[in-house]
């Protein structure tokens, strides 16, 4: 017996996944052989695999990217690709425009600005609502390191690019930063021989 044009109209699109950006983006940076991806609507953003994250038992559960803008640059943790749509519909209530919206399915996200040997970092948070998206506490936890990992990444950039110098966009004109991950941040720059010269600016010892 033959299913009807109808019936297997309705199968052929039961089994054709329609993958959201998120997704794409994650397959494409999770694929051992691309790690790269081109952001066409919004701005364009050519976003690259930086590296894997492992778990404790050495499988793959996040990935690393850098998007660079015509200005910026931004650094995201993207979870595996399963979870990547989770996370983008997690970040639907957060502010319109942000980072969340930029790179969407992303854990989170830092952002700096370049001004020539200076960098101005202008966001470092988390892009997804948890209680919003019905995420559950397990799946939060397992990428409950996306700064750590993020901010290794920032200042290896800063080094490659011989920047000695950032600052933080004043947290009074713009509140992207929770005092985590200020203090992360804090931590890492003295890690990297970076000392804090004022509120809100930072220069490597040489």
């Amino acid at each position: 017996m033959h299913n009807s044009p109808a019936t297997q109209g309705r199968q052929k699109a039961k089994r054709t996944k329609v993958l959201s950006t998120a997704e794409k983006i994650a397959i494409d940076l999770f694929h051992p052989r691309k790690g790269k991806y081109h952001l066409k609507r919004g701005p364009e953003l050519k976003i690259r695999r930086v590296r894997y994250v492992l778990s404790k038992n050495r499988k793959r559960k996040g990935v690393v990217a850098k998007a660079i803008g015509e200005d910026s640059i931004y650094f995201s943790y993207y979870p595996l690709a399963e979870h990547a749509k989770q996370f983008s519909n997690a970040s639907k209530p957060l502010v319109a425009g942000g980072p969340s919206s930029v790179l969407p399915g992303s854990v989170g996200v830092l952002r700096i600005l370049l001004h020539g040997k200076v960098a101005e970092i202008t966001h470092l948070q988390g892009a997804f609502s948890q209680k919003a998206g019905k995420l559950s506490r397990s799946m939060v936890s397992k990428h409950g390191g996306w700064r750590q990992h993020i901010l290794k990444a920032l200042f290896e950039e800063l080094k490659t690019r011989k920047i000695n110098e950032f600052f933080i966009r004043s947290q009074k004109e713009n509140q992207s930063m929770s005092k985590t991950s200020l203090a992360l941040l804090e931590d890492f720059a003295k890690q990297n021989g970076f000392i804090r010269t004022s509120d809100q600016t930072f220069i490597r010892q040489k």
